[in-house]
Order: structure tokens, then C-alpha cells, then sequence
């Protein structure tokens, strides 16, 4: 697993653990809430929900930043590999020019 997606686990991980330590919920629960899979409230109490819903707010912000770095790195890698091939055509093409003269 390259390291953007180990940084968005973690992300996750983290906002979970942080829901279920101000609502009490199971794990899985919190996990489902945080990536937006259950709709459900986590209790009945509005204030703890609140404060869910932050860490929820939260993680979805650094999720999309994370996202937004990953899509940028992979146009920086296009363009390195780009850049490259151009590269390469120039050397070999400076190459061949260079044994040309070598044996003349």
C-alpha cells in the first residue's frame, strides 16, 4: 500500500477512535459514522452528537486535502515521466550525433 493510502487509514482510524471516545458506540459504528456510512445518531444526546459531527466535519476536510495532495502528485508524476521521454529522445539523439562525429 503506497503511503497516501496508509495516511488516509490512519485518518480514519483516528477520527473513529475519537467518536467513540466522546459517544461510547462500538468501533464499527464509529468507523461507519465517520466515513459517512450510517446516517444514524450515535446517541440521543444532541451535545455528544455535535461534537461527533465535528470530528466528522473534521476528517472529511483532511480526507479531501490528502485527496488533493494525491491528485497533485500523481499529475507531478505524469509530468515527470513526460518529461523524461523528452528527455531521453534528446540524449539519444545528442548521442547519435556525437558517434557520428566520433567516426568521421
Amino acid at each position: 500500500m503506497n503511503i497516501v493510502g496508509q495516511a488516509k487509514k490512519r485518518l480514519a482510524r483516528d477520527a473513529a477512535r475519537k467518536v467513540q471516545e466522546i459517544t461510547g458506540a462500538e468501533r464499527k459504528v464509529s468507523e461507519d459514522f465517520v466515513r459517512g456510512d450510517s446516517t444514524d445518531k450515535l446517541t440521543g444526546n444532541k451535545v455528544v452528537n455535535r461534537r461527533a459531527e465535528k470530528v466528522r466535519d473534521t476528517y472529511q476536510l483532511r480526507l479531501d486535502r490528502l485527496k488533493s495532495v494525491e491528485k497533485g502528485l500523481r499529475q507531478a508524476s505524469r509530468d515527470l515521466a513526460k518529461n523524461m521521454e523528452g528527455a531521453t529522445a534528446e540524449m539519444r539523439k545528442r548521442i547519435e550525433e556525437s558517434k557520428k562525429r566520433g567516426e568521421e
